[in-house]
């Protein structure tokens, strides 16, 4: 882990990892004090977890930022290929006048190049152990 090389070497650099960083096994690490973590900013996390954690099988699923996100965009291609089918053009063209109402966002929808119309991030640093909000 770079994190853990650089704080035992002494190397004085700033840190700047996304949300494979995040996670309590880096964050309660002991080396990850001022690492900074940029992450989709997600709506109604902990609704989603609800959710997903009364059904059965996934009650003890340990869920992440990614969770949601990867759920969106399942459903965001489900709905493309039901309405187009799986020819790429076609499919793609689907995908970009998508305007989902999503869990991760309110509203998901796409820009001609096919990039979210709004893409939200947050910024967090790592003190003591804990994901520490910046504003």
């Amino acid at each position: 882990m770079l994190i853990k090389q650089a704080k035992e070497n002494d190397l004085d650099l700033q840190i700047i990892g996304g949300d494979s960083v995040a996670g309590e096994e880096i964050v309660e690490s002991g080396y990850a004090d001022d690492l900074i973590v940029a992450e989709p900013a997600v709506d109604n996390p902990e609704e989603f977890a609800q959710r997903i954690h009364s059904i059965s099988e996934y009650k003890d699923l340990q869920l992440s930022t990614p969770t949601p996100i990867g759920y969106d965009a399942t459903r965001i291609i489900i709905e493309a290929m039901k309405k187009a089918g799986t020819e790429s053009e076609a499919l793609k063209n689907a995908i970009a006048e998508t305007n989902y109402n999503g869990v991760s966002n309110k509203v998901i929808t796409f820009d001609e190049q096919g990039d979210l119309e709004i893409a939200r991030f947050k910024f967090q640093i790592v003190q003591n152990n804990k994901l520490v909000a910046i504003n």
